[in-house]
């Protein structure tokens, strides 16, 4: 129970940790375009993260793709969805766990997909509380 109350710094900690793993994540973002390797992107996001400020990584990150034959690491082709499991380690130990879904091209079918994972959290939230 005394683990769910956050004091100043743990929020301060949780808010940078977030910090770190949205930027990184941003930039991984803008960077995913057709003809990059998800294996050279996804090193590039674990050294990224320490640049920014992570002391170490939750976890091993991982980038999917999501539209046909899932598959973890490869040639990224216009049509492709992609999404992104990552997480860092503060100095506090905190540590953080986000996840991504973007299309490489936003056509109608991706809208479609990514409205669908929307409703799904929204009805997730809802059936929580």
């Amino acid at each position: 129970m005394l683990r769910s109350i956050k004091d100043d710094y743990e929020i301060s900690e949780i808010k940078y940790a977030i910090e770190i793993t949205e930027k990184a994540v941003y930039e991984l973002i803008w960077n995913s375009v057709s003809g990059k390797d998800t294996w050279a992107l996804k090193k590039w996001l674990d050294s990224r993260l320490i640049e920014l400020g992570a002391v170490d990584h939750s976890f091993d990150s991982t980038i999917n793709f999501t539209r046909g034959p899932r598959r973890q690491y490869g040639i990224i082709k216009h049509d492709d969805i992609l999404c992104v499991d990552v997480g860092v380690r503060v100095k506090s130990g905190y540590c953080s766990d986000m996840g991504r879904t973007w299309p490489v091209t936003l056509d109608l079918q991706a809208k479609d997909f990514l409205n669908r994972i929307a409703r799904a959290q929204e009805d997730g939230i809802k059936n929580i509380r």
